[in-house]
Parts: structure tokens; sequence; C-alpha cells
């Protein structure tokens, strides 16, 4: 009996496989169409308030308190553009349509108002933050 040919048939029903991938591939759909129209919502009030802001700061009579704050809310809401701008970015790699810009920015202005938005809150919580750039950071990379 052992030493004669034989053939194995394995029947495997893959039918469960299908729907599952089929759902993941529906929800994967959702969830950049999700990031896409989130992204696209929260772009247009945030620039309302960025040009809110500049019109605020434009204004020469303000006390420098509140010339403080408005830079604060300005820096904290370029921020969170930013973060729009890198969801807009992943949306644009899923459907493959990204276009890589390659532009130079102020290294030290991005550190120093990342510190700023920082020491704001360490103020509310009585922390002092210091800080030193060192001057081998270039300025502009």
């Amino acid at each position: 009996f052992w030493d004669q040919d034989a053939d194995i048939i394995l029947i495997k029903d893959v039918t469960t496989s299908r729907r599952a991938i089929s759902e993941l591939e529906r929800l994967d759909q959702f969830k950049t169409n999700l990031i896409r129209t989130v992204s696209h919502d929260y772009r247009t009030p945030l620039n309302a308030i960025l040009n809110g802001l500049d019109i605020i700061a434009s204004h020469r009579d303000l006390p420098e308190s509140l010339i403080d704050i408005t830079k604060l809310c300005n820096q904290g809401s370029q921020y969170l553009l930013h973060l729009v701008s890198d969801l807009l970015d992943y949306y644009q790699l899923k459907t493959d349509v990204f276009h890589v810009n390659i532009e130079k920015f102020d290294l030290r202005e991005t550190i120093l108002s990342t510190i700023e938005l920082l020491n704001f809150r360490a103020r509310g919580a009585n922390i002092k933050i210091e800080s030193e750039i060192d001057n081998a950071i270039p300025e502009f990379i």
C-alpha cells in the first residue's frame, strides 16, 4: 500500500479569507477618505484663525502681553496647520499623487518657536525652560 504513488488533494474554503481581505480594503479606503476630509475641514478654519491673528498683530497699540499671546497663538496654529499638511501628505502617498517640494527653512527659528510654545505651557506649571542653540547649528537647511 505505501509503495504506490498517491495524489493528495487539499480543498480549502477561502471565502472567509476573501471576505476579510475585502473588508480590510474597505476599511483602509474609509480611513484614507476620512483623513482627506478631516484635513481639508481643519485647514479652512485654521487659515481663518491665522488671518485673524495677523490682523490683531498689525495693531500698533497692543499691550506687550497681548502681543506675546498673539504670537503664541499664531505659532500653535501654524503647528496645527503643519500637522494637517502632514495628514494631506499621507493621503497623497496612499493615493499615489504625492509631490515632494524641497525647500530651505529656518532651523533656528523652528527650534526657537518650538521652545517658546513649550515655555508658554511650562510657565503655567511653574516650570522654567532654559535653552541655548549651538552656533554649529545652521540657520537654514
